[in-house]
C-alpha cells in the first residue's frame, strides 16, 4: 500500500509542476492587489509594483503589528518587484510588507495549497461535492469527519471569493450562484486541508 502511494504522489507532483502558472502581484498606492493570493504549490509569483515599493517575507507576528522585519529564511524583492520561485513557497501561508510602507499597512498574503496531497485516512476521502458541474448549489456530503473546519472558495486567479469559519456539518449546501462561471477550488481545512476543484456553470 505505501509503494502505491509513493508511485500516485509521484506522478502527481510531475503533474503539478507541468501545471504551474506565474501570478502577479500589482500595487495601487500602497496597496498591494490582490492583497491575498491563493495559489497551488509549484506556481510562481511575480511582483510589478512602483519604484519605490519592496515585498519582504515576514513572521505572521510581524504581519499583524504592520512591521518591517524580514524572516530570516523568507524571500524578497527589490524596488520595482521580481519574481518569486517556487522553491521559497512552500505550502502555507507567507505574509510579507513593503519594508518602507509596513506601518501604513501595506502588507500582503500569499497562500499556497496542495491539491494534490493524499490521505492514507481513508474515512476523510469519503467527502463528496456534488453536482460538479453545478449552476447555483454545491451540495458537501460527508462532512461529519471534519471538526470546526474552515471553507475557501477560490476562482482561477487566486483570489478568495467565499469563506466560512469554524463550521462543523454532516452536510452543508452552498449558494454559489452569484459567482461567475468558470473554474473554482474548495478548500476545507481542520488539521489538514482537502482541496476540490469544481465547475460553475
Amino acid at each position: 500500500m505505501k509503494k502505491t502511494y509513493l508511485l500516485v504522489i509521484c506522478c502527481l507532483n510531475a503533474a503539478t509542476l507541468a501545471n504551474a502558472k506565474t501570478w502577479t502581484i500589482t500595487n495601487s498606492g500602497f496597496v498591494f492587489s490582490p492583497a491575498t493570493l491563493t495559489i497551488q504549490q509549484g506556481d510562481t509569483v511575480e511582483f510589478v509594483i512602483g519604484s519605490s515599493h519592496n515585498a519582504v517575507e515576514v513572521s505572521q507576528a510581524t504581519f499583524d503589528a504592520n512591521g518591517a522585519t524580514a524572516l530570516q529564511t523568507g524571500f524578497a524583492t527589490p524596488s520595482k518587484g521580481g519574481k518569486i520561485f517556487p522553491a521559497q513557497l512552500t505550502v502555507g501561508t507567507h505574509y510579507y510588507v513593503c519594508t518602507p510602507h509596513a506601518s501604513f499597512g501595506m502588507k500582503g498574503q500569499i497562500i499556497v495549497q496542495n491539491p494534490n496531497s493524499i490521505d492514507e485516512d481513508l474515512e476523510k476521502s469519503e467527502i463528496v461535492i456534488s453536482p460538479n458541474p453545478t449552476a447555483n448549489l454545491l451540495t458537501i456530503k460527508g462532512l461529519e469527519k471534519v471538526v470546526n473546519a474552515d471553507m475557501n472558495i477560490v476562482n482561477a486567479n487566486g483570489v478568495s471569493v467565499l469563506n466560512l469559519k469554524n463550521f462543523s456539518s454532516e452536510n452543508a449546501t452552498i449558494d454559489i450562484s452569484s459567482l461567475s462561471a468558470g473554474v473554482y477550488w474548495l478548500t476545507i481545512a481542520d488539521v489538514k486541508k482537502y482541496t476540490y476543484k469544481f465547475v460553475k456553470k
